[in-house]
């Protein structure tokens, strides 16, 4: 069911987003996941919500760094996710937890940084 949410989000997007607005869409759609994952009562809605976004997002960035990854490899996303994250370290040396760090610090300090547009 997850794979067919995540084919549908995939097949709606039609956005031509640069590599650097495809990571900054990735940072952003992770803090918002996390964010979601410690509200004090999520629904289930919101909860996967945020996770097809950040998975799109995921998938998005990988297509334009030639990283293979698609929706179908989202059987169990908890471990695919992993997955694209270490390889996005080892390949690329992109930082997940360390752009999400930066940019949720940057969120408490900074006004602006606040919106996730």
């Amino acid at each position: 069911m997850y794979v067919g949410f995540l084919s549908d989000a995939l097949r709606a997007w039609h956005d031509d987003l640069t590599c650097e607005a495809l990571l900054d869409q990735v940072v952003l759609s992770r803090i918002d996941l996390l964010s979601a994952r410690i509200d004090a009562n999520p629904s289930a809605y919101d909860l996967l919500s945020a996770e097809i976004t950040y998975d799109l997002a995921l998938i998005l960035l990988c297509k334009d760094l030639g990283v293979a990854t698609g929706a179908g490899d989202f059987d169990d996303p908890p471990t695919e996710r992993a997955r694209i994250e270490r390889v996005l370290l080892e390949s690329w040396g992109i930082d997940l937890i360390a752009l999400t760090r930066a940019r949720r610090q940057l969120r408490a300090h900074v006004p602006w940084a606040r919106s996730s547009a």
